[in-house]
C-alpha cells in the first residue's frame, strides 16, 4: 500500500495533506519540529518504520512577510533551501523511495521567451541583480541529483482561503500594487498534478503553472467583478516600493507536462474561481 510522506507544514504542505485526506489516499505530514530532517539518520528512521513508499518536500525557506527576510537570514535560506533538500533526496536515493522537491521558477525573470525546463536561469546563483532566495532555488537545482529526484517548479501560489501566502489574497489586501505578467499556480491544480505525478514518477525539473499568464491589473478588474475592492489600490513603479531583494517576473513554459497530459487549468478560470470563493468569505 502507497503512504507518502510529505515534508513541510507550511502553506502547500498543509494544502497538500488536506487534499490527500479529501480523497481518501494515505499520507503523513511532519514539520521541523515533528522531526529534524536536517539530520539523514532522523529521516531514515521514520521512513523505514512508517514504510514511506514516496516523499513529497514541501519545506523550504521563503521568509516572512516576503522574501526580503531571506537577505537577512542568509544560513537558514541555505540550509533549508539547499542544504536540506539534498540530503532529503540522498535520504529517499538510498532507500529506493521517489521523492519531488515543491520549489520556484524564480530564477528566471524577463520576457525575451517563455522560459523552459532547459534554459539556464538568468535571475539565479551567478546574477548580481537576484535575491538571496533565488539563488538558492537555482543553487540546488545544481546541485541535486535529477536522475532520481524531481523538481516541481511553482510561481505565486493562489487558493480560495484568507491566508498571508496566497497570491490572490494578497493582491487584495495589498494597498501598493505593481503589475508585471506572470505564471501563477493553483495550488487545488498543483494537489491534482502531484497525485498523478506519484502514479507516473519520472524525475527530472517540472515547470508547473498553469496554462496563461496574468498580472496585477487583471486580478484586480476580477476582483471587482465580484463586487470586491480595496479603495487604498494603488499601482505603483516598482522602484517606488520599500524591498530589499530583487523580483522575478517572467512566464513560464508549460510544454514539457502538457506533453506528458498533466497540464494545469486555465489560469482566468482557476483565479476567478478562487475569487469567487473568496468574495463569500470576505
Amino acid at each position: 500500500m502507497s503512504h507518502t510522506l510529505i515534508l513541510g507544514k507550511g502553506f502547500v504542505g498543509t494544502k497538500l495533506k488536506n487534499y490527500f485526506d479529501n480523497i481518501d489516499f494515505k499520507s503523513t505530514l511532519i514539520g521541523k519540529s515533528d522531526i529534524d530532517y536536517s539530520k539523514s539518520s532522523h529521516l531514515i528512521d521514520f521512513i523505514v518504520q512508517n514504510k514511506i513508499t514516496t516523499v513529497v518536500n514541501c519545506s523550504g525557506y521563503t521568509g516572512v512577510p516576503n522574501v526580503d527576510a531571506c537577505e537577512l537570514n542568509k544560513d537558514l535560506c541555505w540550509l533549508y533551501n539547499v542544504v536540506v533538500p539534498n540530503i532529503i533526496t540522498k535520504v529517499c536515493k538510498d532507500l529506493g523511495v521517489p521523492c519531488m522537491h515543491v520549489s520556484s521558477g524564480c530564477i528566471y525573470t524577463g520576457y525575451e521567451k517563455r522560459f523552459t525546463e532547459k534554459d539556464a536561469p538568468n535571475f539565479g546563483l551567478f546574477y548580481t541583480d537576484s535575491s538571496f532566495y533565488s539563488k538558492t532555488k537555482h543553487a540546488f537545482e545544481t546541485v541535486a541529483d535529477l536522475d532520481y529526484a524531481a523538481i516541481l517548479r511553482i510561481r505565486m501560489p493562489f487558493t480560495n482561503t484568507l491566508e498571508s501566502k496566497n497570491y490572490l489574497y494578497k493582491i487584495f489586501k495589498y494597498n501598493n500594487l505593481i503589475s508585471f505578467d506572470n505564471s501563477l499556480t493553483s495550488i487545488d491544480d498543483l494537489n491534482t498534478f502531484i497525485f498523478k505525478f506519484l502514479h507516473n514518477f519520472k524525475p527530472g525539473i517540472y515547470n508547473v503553472v498553469n496554462t496563461a499568464s496574468t498580472n496585477a491589473k487583471h486580478i484586480v478588474e476580477m476582483f471587482r467583478h465580484h463586487n470586491m475592492t480595496n479603495p487604498n489600490w494603488t499601482f505603483v513603479d516598482i522602484d517606488k516600493l520599500d524591498i530589499i531583494a530583487g523580483r522575478s517576473n517572467c512566464v513560464l513554459a508549460t510544454d514539457k507536462i502538457c506533453s506528458m497530459g498533466l497540464e494545469l487549468s486555465d489560469t482566468f478560470t482557476a483565479v476567478d474561481r478562487c475569487i469567487y470563493d473568496l468574495s463569500k468569505h470576505i
